[in-house]
């Protein structure tokens, strides 16, 4: 007799793509005429926008560019000067089998960026950046479930949560906002350096909508009227929603932003001078939700002997995630008198594994633009590093993500200075597990065991036996093992002798 179990398709989401890897671009960059001769490089920064991606023939591109101001000295002056400079970039990785309806995200971060002349007309422009490229495919999962099964079948089911990635959905949005300078300190030749950080503080699903707010934090260098430094910081709130595929009412929603244009302009009103910011977004919005998945993990038959088909099953589910905020403290020598600027550039988090479990470390890249004790505009390179050790099994997989630094400050030491942030990760520990469930089963009929006189025997318990194994190793049901012992539910520790009915 064939025995086919009902079977249950459940859609979802399958990461198939999950890569992280740093690229460096550089650059032989020539002062353009209207600027002086090169005579010191102070420091530089670095936004990273993402103007296109897609999979096509079995590979994924990526372009994108780097907008690079780099802060010099000329020979004789005391205001910095700024020299831009556009890196463009492809990434190209191959993804061979993944169909065209993939979903995929690239998510780019600046580690570091430095500048080396090279003659007084032309500098070497050096930015290192990391990048996570994500793939989501869509996938089908076949449960099967045991209804109205032979008497003499007897089968064993488990129930396990499992979360499932269900919608993988992008918004893209625009921010433009004017920006006032403080009175006290006018706009004045040039707007030396800007950079944008973006932060996402509250996400949350309504209904077929991921809705989320955050905050634009933009701190800006530029020269006053007088010809002395200015540096300026501002922060913007903003608020989208973004449609998906369904309605997901229990669902976990994780929104990422990426940039694929920034610009900041210069604005002459009559009033005075304004700033203009336009900053082009892609909020990338992932919903995974909790699903009780059931096996049928096991089976035999009371009269006959049966053939079991199985159906094998691997995967991937979160254990725990937890955000971890520390306070990062170093300091360096060197002789600084006042701070004009500082800017923190966090890395990718670097995982390890160690005696119990895991070492989670943001290492972080400052730079401090500041006047010395003479008067004389320098810069100077500190590197920090915050790591947290977790308890994690070898067979657990621990993911983090690394978010920009906040409550930087630098203060002035007698012999140099002190540099303090809070950095904040978040980590993701999973485990990779295989299970197996009952497709179908041919009984074999004609193998019908011989028949024996019923009895009742009385068997001491192995340490770790459950009511199940028992009854399959003596032919018998778990209800027969109960009704016979008064039992209601499975063993507990203080029973040592069963009686089983045979």
């Amino acid at each position: 007799m064939e025995l086919e179990f009902q079977p249950r398709t459940m859609p979802y989401l399958r990461q198939t793509l999950r890569e992280t890897q740093n690229q460096e671009q550089t650059l032989e960059s020539i002062v353009p005429d209207s600027l002086p001769d090169v005579d010191r490089i102070l420091c530089g920064n670095a936004i990273v926008t993402t103007r296109n991606q897609e999979l096509s023939g079995g590979e994924i591109m990526v372009n994108g560019g780097i907008q690079t101001r780099i802060l010099y000295l000329a020979e004789g002056e005391t205001a910095p000067r700024c020299l831009e400079a556009y890196l463009p970039f492809t990434v190209n990785t191959s993804a061979e089998g993944l169909p065209e309806d993939t979903a995929v995200f690239f998510l780019p971060r600046v580690r570091f960026v430095d500048a080396r002349m090279l003659n007084p007309r032309k500098i070497l422009v050096r930015v290192n950046y990391c990048y996570t490229l994500e793939a989501y495919t869509p996938a089908e999962a076949t449960f099967y479930e045991a209804e109205d099964l032979p008497e003499q079948l007897q089968v064993y089911t488990a129930e396990y949560p499992m979360q499932f990635v269900k919608d993988v959905s992008e918004k893209s949005f625009s921010i433009r906002e004017e920006i006032q300078l403080p009175p006290g300190k006018p706009l004045g030749d040039a707007i030396l350096t800007y950079e944008p950080t973006l932060e996402v503080s509250e996400q949350r699903l309504a209904g077929n909508k991921a809705a989320f707010k955050g905050y634009v934090d933009l701190q800006i260098l530029y020269l006053c009227a007088d010809g002395s430094l200015a540096s300026h910081e501002t922060r913007f709130p903003f608020s989208q929603y973004c449609e998906l595929l369904d309605v997901y009412e229990d669902g976990e929603l994780d929104v990422t932003l990426t940039m694929t244009g920034c610009e900041l302009d210069r604005l002459t009103r009559a009033d005075g001078d304004e700033l203009l910011l336009d900053l082009d977004l892609q909020a990338r919005c992932v919903v995974s939700c909790r699903e009780t998945v059931t096996f049928l993990e096991d089976a035999y038959c009371l009269r006959c002997e049966m053939e079991p088909t199985w159906q094998e099953y691997t995967f991937t589910n979160p254990l725990d995630r937890q955000t971890i905020s520390r306070t990062v403290r170093e300091e360096h020598s060197g002789s600084v008198g006042q701070i004009v600027q500082a800017q923190v550039l966090p890395d990718d988090p670097e995982i390890r594994r160690v005696d119990g479990g895991v070492e989670i470390a943001v290492p972080a890249t400052t730079t401090i633009l500041y006047y010395d004790e003479n008067g004389q505009l320098q810069s100077m390179t500190v590197r920090s590093r915050m790591a947290e050790r977790l308890p994690a099994a070898e067979d657990v997989t621990c993911r983090a993500v690394s978010y920009p630094a906040e409550d930087v400050t630098v203060t002035p030491t007698a012999d140099g200075v002190e540099l303090r942030y809070l950095q904040t990760m978040d980590v993701t520990c999973s485990a990779t597990e295989e299970f197996r469930s009952l497709q179908s089963c041919r009984i074999l009929e004609d193998q019908a065991k011989a028949p024996s006189r019923s009895a009742v025997i009385a068997r001491r318990i192995k340490r770790g036996e459950t009511l199940w194994q028992i009854a399959k190793e003596n032919g018998t049901t778990v209800e027969r093992i109960r009704t016979a012992n008064g039992l209601d539910g499975d063993l507990t520790a203080d029973q040592t002798i069963l009686l089983i009915p045979v």
